[in-house]
């Protein structure tokens, strides 16, 4: 009878730890970098789970934490509890810490670093997409971003096949091995992709507009970002919020756009992207974006720096301009690798290869690098202080106009 007493409870015990688990963490914004962030993880269970976080690290010791929140906004979404933390009144160029308290389990320690708020000081990007299918070389990719140590991943859409809640359950597990062995997380600007809805992109990463088309600042006025949706109506609302959000930021020493369905695609089978063209292309040469992120392709490409033209010697209606936009992309985060069968006169190089982009940004200069990640266990992981370092055994593409771009200012 005593047996029968004791493995009752047991059960009970697990089935009450089984429902007081957090998971699935993430971080993104959804206003200033420099002094907010928000905070994402699934819960089981109807109390609030407690954040406890501060620039001193206790470890899991939350009592020892000065500050404690509880979610601005918890959604059910695809069978599952998303909770986000809004944390505001941040210092810039900070370490903090934190843990998630959800009745009796305690999280891991977790940290993140708030960017820096002045254009002195340099910045490291990783940018890339379409992850929706191998999940082996999606989980590599993952692992590479810890190595690498960035401040922050542009990823730009198709993050699953289908959008299922068991195919999103499985790329936020997989997006764990973004945090380092120091418990070091990125956070992530979110694009909308052909592969999600809106939905999707608004309600597990908490992006700060519905329609999945917004503006972010990072380091002062060093860089402006904005994030496009090439997945609803472009023409309109869109383009006219585009041309204003580029015009209002004029004083940026940088801007970068991107979106997910490029322009012109380095494979024969895909479309050309004519409504991005029609209505994205002069907007971005006349105000001076120097940097364009696409996805959707699954090829590898980078471009000359190019302007929208019709003149003699075009090709699909740009030419190459000292004074252009860089193009790069397009997106093999873990999706099926596709031919580069499609170069134009202005493409710099192509290929079909596993990669992404990692891209330092400083007053004078961009540099982008491509990394192959697929050797991620072998390289060395990069510390918080020496992220701009090239590491250990790092596999860089190599083509034949070299492997690192650069933007001058």
């Amino acid at each position: 009878m005593k047996k029968i007493i004791i493995i009752s409870i047991s059960i009970i015990f697990c089935f009450y730890n089984s429902n007081a688990e957090t998971d699935k963490y993430r971080l993104s914004y959804n206003d200033n970098p420099s002094t907010t962030i928000s905070i994402g993880w699934v819960q089981n269970g109807e109390e609030m789970a407690e954040l406890y976080f501060g620039t001193e690290d206790f470890g899991v010791d939350y009592k020892k934490y000065l500050n404690k929140r509880t979610a601005n906004r918890t959604v059910e979404y695809k069978g599952a509890k998303h909770c986000f933390v809004n944390l505001n009144n941040l210092s810039p160029n900070t370490i903090y810490y934190f843990v998630i308290k959800h009745n009796n389990h305690i999280s891991k320690r977790f940290s993140f670093l708030t960017i820096p708020d002045n254009s002195n000081e340099r910045l490291s990007i990783i940018a890339g997409g379409d992850s929706r299918t191998c999940r082996d070389k999606r989980q590599l990719a993952n692992k590479m971003v810890a190595k690498l140590q960035p401040h922050f991943v542009i990823f730009d859409g198709d993050y699953t096949m289908k959008g299922s809640g068991a195919e999103w359950n499985k790329w936020l597990d997989d997006w764990q091995l973004t945090t380092n062995k120091d418990g070091r997380m990125i956070p992530v600007v979110a694009v909308r992709g052909n592969h999600e809805c809106n939905e999707d992109v608004y309600n597990i990463f908490n992006v700060p507009d519905k329609n999945i088309y917004f503006s972010l600042d990072f380091g002062g006025n060093l860089l402006h970002t904005t994030i496009l949706n090439s997945e609803i109506k472009i023409a309109g609302k869109q383009t006219y919020w585009l041309k204003k959000d580029l015009k209002q930021n004029k004083n940026s020493i940088w801007r970068t756009v991107c979106y997910h369905k490029p322009m012109r695609p380095h494979y024969s089978k895909k479309k050309e992207g004519q409504k991005g063209y029609k209505n994205w292309a002069k907007p971005f040469y006349a105000n001076n974006v120097q940097l364009v992120i696409e996805g959707d392709t699954h090829v590898c490409k980078t471009t000359w720096a190019i302007k929208p033209s019709m003149e003699k010697g075009n090709d699909m209606g740009f030419v190459r301009a000292e004074k252009g936009t860089v193009y790069i992309g397009e997106g093999t985060w873990g999706a099926p690798v596709r031919k580069a069968d499609d170069s134009k006169e202005w493409t710099r190089d192509a290929a079909a290869i596993n990669q992404f982009k990692w891209i330092f940004i400083d007053k004078d200069k961009i540099e982008i690098r491509t990394v192959l990640y697929e050797n991620a266990n072998e390289v060395s992981e990069l510390s918080i202080d020496k992220m701009f370092e090239i590491p250990d055994k790092i596999n860089l593409w190599k083509p034949t106009n070299g492997e690192v771009v650069f933007i001058e200012n």
